[in-house]
Formats: structure tokens, C-alpha cells, sequence
């Protein structure tokens, strides 16, 4: 699990040494262990360096395309954007919005700015 998730070369590392993205990326080897269907991350991204940004987005397209399925829940729309293939809008606890990204989207050019007009009726500038 360490070598799926890039940590490797601090398998003899004490906990307390990890950076916060390696303490995320260990716990992510961690939910592996039982190879489970679904993968739920709440704010993945938080934290995490550019190529430990990198590194997730790779992590799970490869986990999507091994057929498993992989809800992610975050207010960083345009991390949601670079790897979502469907996405539901949450607003005030309703569902606001739900489909395939691009059907989403429709001819928005960010999600940030459907979010926008879906929960406050109109697109931001």
C-alpha cells in the first residue's frame, strides 16, 4: 500500500516526522488495505503541495478506472472540475444540481460559476 500511494521510502518514518499530505497519503494506504468499492474523500486536496495535488488527481482517475467508484466532497470547485466526471450541487442542503459534469456545466466555462448561478441566480464576474 505504501508504494500505491508514494510513500515508500518512509516506511521507517515515526508518524510525528510525516508532512500533513503524508500523514493524508498514509491514510489514504491505510482505507486501501481492505480494497474497497468506494473511496470517500472530504476536502482531499487540503494541504497538499502542487504535486501532492498532482499526485491525487492521478491517484484516483487510476482507482476510477479500475472500476471502483470515488466520491469526493469539496468547496474547491476547480479541483472537483479537473477530475469529476459526474458532480452534484449542494446548496443550503439541498441538491441543487446533479449529472455529468459537462451537462452541468452546459456553456459555463467554470463549475465555480454554475455553483454561482444555481445557488445565488446568476454568474459572478
Amino acid at each position: 500500500m505504501l508504494a500505491i500511494v508514494d510513500l515508500s521510502h518512509k516506511s521507517h518514518s515515526r508518524l510525528g516526522t510525516l508532512s500533513l499530505g503524508e500523514g493524508q497519503r498514509l491514510g489514504i494506504a491505510t482505507a486501501l488495505l481492505g480494497n474497497p468499492q468506494y473511496l470517500v474523500f472530504d476536502e482531499p486536496t487540503n494541504g497538499l503541495d502542487p504535486m501532492g495535488i498532482k499526485w491525487f488527481r492521478n491517484f484516483i482517475r487510476k482507482q476510477a478506472d479500475l472500476g471502483k467508484t470515488v466520491l469526493l466532497s469539496s468547496h474547491y470547485l476547480t479541483e472537483i472540475e479537473a477530475v469529476a466526471d459526474d458532480v452534484v450541487v449542494i446548496s443550503k442542503g439541498k441538491v441543487v444540481a446533479t449529472g455529468e459534469l459537462r451537462e452541468v456545466m452546459k456553456n459555463i466555462e467554470k463549475l465555480e460559476d454554475v455553483f454561482f448561478s444555481l445557488t445565488e441566480g446568476g454568474v459572478q464576474g
